[in-house]
Formats: structure tokens, C-alpha cells, sequence
């Protein structure tokens, strides 16, 4: 079985999907996606942070343009463009983790009733008084 099977992956348990959904939007998106054991979040992961990569490239660059210029570079400059385009990037990494995270918890949901029920121990038996 490997990390990413998906013919007996259950859902998560709903605390566990809450701490998916928790990783996914707030530490690194598409982690959570990844710990739920989907493929999409590798991708994820890529794009967010190959986007903050980029993002970092533009901003670093912008300053030091600036600073070595001591004038404001135009709107147009590529580092202006590799900072908007990386947060481009990590916007759509993000978005598509909180859609993974919605699946995640629907899962999560559909998962608990059928779990309980079997979890439920057998009531006593009735005897005979």
C-alpha cells in the first residue's frame, strides 16, 4: 500500500480533518490535502510555494533596484511582475487547498454516523426475571 492509495483510504476522523483543514490554510497549503493522503496536495504544495518563491525573487529585487537607483521603479518592472505573478500563484494554491479543505470536512461528516453505528456496543441481552 503506498502513501497515496485511494482503494482503502477512509475518510478522516472529523478531529483529524479539522487539523487537515487547519494546515492547509494556515501552516503551508496543500499539506493538509497531503495528510489527508490525496495527490492534489503535492501539487499544491508546489504551486504555493514555488508562488512564494517568486513573490520573495520580486520583492528582494524591487529594493534592491530601488536601492542602488535611488529612484522607484516603474509599475512595469520584472520584479514587480515575478511578485505579483508569485502571488498570483500562491492566491490559486491557497483557494484550491480551502476547496480540498471543504471535501476533507464533507468526508469527515459522512464518515461519523456510519462510524459511530458501528462503534455502538450491542445492548445487553434481556433476560428472563
Amino acid at each position: 500500500m503506498s502513501l497515496f492509495s485511494t482503494d482503502d483510504n477512509p475518510p478522516p476522523e472529523p478531529a483529524h480533518a479539522w487539523g487537515m483543514v487547519a494546515a492547509n490554510l494556515l501552516l503551508w497549503p496543500g499539506l493538509g490535502t497531503a495528510l489527508a493522503r490525496r495527490k492534489s496536495g503535492l501539487v499544491q504544495m508546489g504551486l504555493s510555494g514555488g508562488g512564494l518563491i517568486m513573490a520573495l525573487v520580486g520583492m528582494v529585487g524591487f529594493y534592491f533596484r530601488w536601492v542602488t537607483t535611488t529612484e522607484f521603479p516603474g509599475w512595469r518592472d520584472r520584479y514587480v511582475m515575478a511578485f505579483v505573478a508569485g502571488l498570483g500563484l500562491f492566491a490559486l494554491a491557497w483557494f484550491w487547498a480551502l476547496g480540498s479543505s471543504i471535501q476533507i470536512i464533507r468526508s469527515s461528516r459522512s464518515r461519523a454516523p456510519a462510524q459511530a453505528a458501528a462503534e455502538r456496543p450491542a445492548p445487553p441481552p434481556m433476560g428472563k426475571a
